[in-house]
């Protein structure tokens, strides 16, 4: 999963990028529907490739029964029943407390992680003056560090490690943001831009792994799907802040408060850890 976001980190900015340099040779005003129609095709060919291509792999005796209501659809959507987990139904007490303190943990590190991300084009496009193709190059190596991350090093992390893993994966994404808003070199920049694909690249395949040994099997799917819905929604609000911030308070400050916020879930996680040595001790 984790290779494969960062294949469609390079490949997605490229054809970005590739749109954008041919909407400059287009003399229309209608060239912006194009770039449109290619997503929607990649979505509708998505969804034929999951329909008759990717079978369901749990065997009937060992799939929940489904029990769909109009109130159990609207917790799907609804913020407070998504964070309690409340569509996972009836599971241990310390699983349901284990999930809530990683979905915390998910949001506010998304939340951040995406509000700064979304603000990297406008950020060297002023500093920089980067053009769609230099900004194509910068988030190809963004996703080249990412594969070469995840592929030499993910593979090689043990089950029991994930926990420590996901919070050096923050604490090295943490420095990343306020080397780029604070950079005055393409070099600096670089830099950062490494740093926060070394340490991003780990963080949601490590939290996904822990939410996954989270309840039985057979409501693993609705566990996770309720987690990505909760990356879904910081997903959804962070670039709304993260671009207020920036375009009223500027980059430096911007950049600052954002790696300080990207200790607020560092914090959180370092504690749950000290904890549960604590409980084993």
């Amino acid at each position: 999963m984790g290779i494969a976001f960062s294949l469609g980190f390079i490949f997605g900015p490229m054809l970005g990028a590739g749109f954008a340099m041919w909407a400059k040779l287009q003399d229309g005003t209608d060239w912006f529907a194009y770039p449109a129609l290619f997503s929607l095709t990649l979505t509708l060919v998505n969804i034929v490739f999951l329909t008759f291509f990717f079978p369901e792999t749990l065997p009937k005796g060992s799939r929940a029964k489904s029990n769909f209501n109009l109130q159990h659809t609207a917790d799907h959507i609804n913020p407070k029943a998504i964070f309690s987990f409340t569509t996972a139904g009836d599971l241990p007490k310390k699983d349901f407390e284990r999930l809530k303190w990683l979905g915390r943990i998910y949001f506010l590190f998304l939340f951040v992680y995406s509000g700064l991300e979304f603000t990297f084009s406008f950020l060297t496009h002023l500093k920089f003056g980067f053009t769609p193709r230099d900004q194509g190059k910068m988030f190809l190596f963004v996703g080249v560090s990412m594969a070469l991350v995840q592929g030499g090093i993910g593979r090689r992390i043990k089950k029991e490690q994930q926990t420590r893993v996901a919070l050096l994966s923050m604490l090295v994404t943490a420095p990343s943001f306020v080397i780029i808003g604070l950079s005055n070199s393409v070099l600096m920049l670089y830099f950062g831009l490494f740093l926060y694909a070394a340490g991003s690249a780990m963080v949601v395949p490590s939290m996904t792994m822990l939410v996954s040994e989270c309840g039985p099997i057979q409501r693993r799917g609705i566990i996770l799907g309720n987690f990505r819905s909760i990356g879904a929604l910081a997903r959804a609000t962070g670039p709304l802040v993260g671009s207020f911030m920036f375009w009223s308070f500027g980059s430096a400050l911007c950049y600052s408060l954002g790696t300080l916020g990207m200790l607020v879930p560092s914090h959180y996680l370092w504690k749950k850890i000290v904890n549960v040595n604590k409980e084993h001790v």
